[in-house]
């Protein structure tokens, strides 16, 4: 904060910018250069397992669930529009197949991811926990 009188009158200027708050940013522009694996802080190293574990299984139960709904729909579109009831009661059960299917697909998939990484995780945790 710098006080200035001169001719013209009153001048007043502040700087609210902290020493902190420069470290930060200047550590946050460090980190875009630095190799990813370095210096990623254990709870980001975390969060980034436990995605790896879980978004996978969420994009295939989704994209299932979404097949599902398209083949009832075209199901019902043959049925209704084009008087073809018999595949479209076909196609009605088997995107009914695929949405009762998409649950446990997902849990499987989970399952497995949740073996593969669970020693990483669990050691992660430990670490956190402990500093």
């Amino acid at each position: 904060m710098t006080d200035q009188k001169d001719n013209k009158g009153y001048s007043f200027t502040y700087h609210s910018v902290s020493k902190q708050k420069i470290r930060s940013e200047v550590e946050q522009i460090r980190l875009q250069y630095m190799d990813e694996n370095v210096n990623i802080d254990k709870m980001e190293q975390l969060r980034a397992l436990d995605k790896k574990v879980k978004v996978p299984a969420l994009i295939i139960f989704y994209f299932l669930v979404v097949l599902g709904i398209f083949i009832i729909g075209s199901g019902l579109s043959l049925w209704l529009v084009k008087d073809y009831l018999f595949f479209g009661l076909i196609n009605i059960a088997f995107g009914f197949i695929v949405l009762f299917l998409a649950y446990p697909i997902n849990q499987k998939i989970l399952k497995r991811r949740k073996q593969k990484y669970s020693s990483r995780i669990i050691k992660l945790c430990d670490d956190v926990l402990e500093s």
